[in-house]
């Protein structure tokens, strides 16, 4: 099968089959430690940045399994089948591969979305859930960013600021809406008011992200069947439940992706603890690794007790 991206961005990597293809996973750590997977964000991003800030620091204390879901970065070569009901078999087959019983689930932004309706189909494979950066209401996030850019616009996009304003109080989906405004302002430039707490954060993952050639890789029909399964617009059922297992969500305290409102909210849905990483915007892992490393290794520790997670974060 084709590999897209640069070659030393798989070398630490395997080869899943699954249906329609093969998907690249890593397995590192203790065998005998809490094992966590982590699920990365996009739609259609990929785990290289994750590995880089936290890989390292996480596998020593932890069993860490980090994927591409199909269709997106090194598992851009499975293309039949793409959505959220293939994604969650590709993750189930590769826990029975690997031959965990129970693992921490770590979801980023929408990665979030995912391990939430993973561990609604299968609680029993789910120890507990690290929620990073994610709402059930994506629709309510995308109006949030579209709003932070509006009161911005004056000073940081004075020859866009009209049409941002526009865009913001405009009545057509959200989704829509936001990808005009990043057509608009630029995506390294919104994401610097969106995302991140420090440039020099954000520089070093754009820089990752060129030398792992990944971003190039994704299909654009992961974004569409994600979306046709009801996920950027809210429609899915099970993301808006309670969960049946123990879980933590964390937000950045620098973040104007979901905002404080939404996250509060969906700590109430999900019926899970809140913490808060206080030097981080959208990725703490990158802007507070070792924070990051500490909050989620205690708590898939906690979580392999059997426990529900109250440690109170930094």
């Amino acid at each position: 099968a084709e590999v897209c991206g640069r070659a030393d961005s798989h070398a630490r990597g395997e080869w899943l089959p699954v249906r329609g293809g093969r998907i690249w996973y890593s397995a590192r750590g203790p065998v005998d430690a809490p094992p966590v997977v982590f699920l990365h964000g996009g739609p259609g991003y990929n785990s290289y940045v994750f590995e880089r800030s936290v890989g390292e620091r996480l596998a020593e204390r932890v069993r860490l399994v980090v994927l591409d879901q199909r269709g997106c970065g090194r598992s851009a070569s499975v293309g039949a089948e793409l959505g959220l009901e293939p994604t969650l078999s590709d993750l189930e087959a590769l826990r029975r591969a690997l031959g965990v019983e129970r693992w921490t689930v770590v979801g980023h932004s929408f990665g979030g979305l995912l391990a939430v309706a993973y561990a609604q189909r299968h609680p029993d494979a789910v120890a507990g859930l690290v929620l990073v950066e994610t709402t059930p209401d994506l629709p309510a996030a995308f109006e949030h960013q579209l709003q932070t850019a509006a009161a911005a616009a004056d000073e940081r996009w004075p020859e866009q600021a009209e049409s941002i304003r526009t865009l913001a109080e405009g009545d057509g989906p959200a989704f829509d809406r936001l990808l005009a405004l990043y057509g608009l302002t630029g995506q390294t430039s919104l994401q610097a008011l969106l995302h991140w707490a420090s440039p020099a954060h954000q520089a070093r993952a754009d820089r990752w992200d060129a030398d792992s050639g990944l971003l190039r890789c994704t299909r654009p029909s992961v974004l569409e069947a994600f979306a046709a399964d009801g996920l950027l617009d809210g429609t899915e059922p099970s993301l808006g439940r309670p969960l049946p297992t123990p879980g933590v969500l964390v937000g950045g305290r620098h973040s104007n992706v979901i905002g404080a409102a939404q996250l509060g909210h969906a700590a109430e849905v999900w019926g899970v603890e809140q913490r808060w990483m206080s030097e981080s915007g959208h990725f703490p892992y990158v802007e507070e690794p070792a924070a990051f490393t500490a909050l989620v290794a205690d708590a898939a520790e906690t979580f392999a007790e059997g426990a529900r997670f109250s440690r109170t974060a930094p």
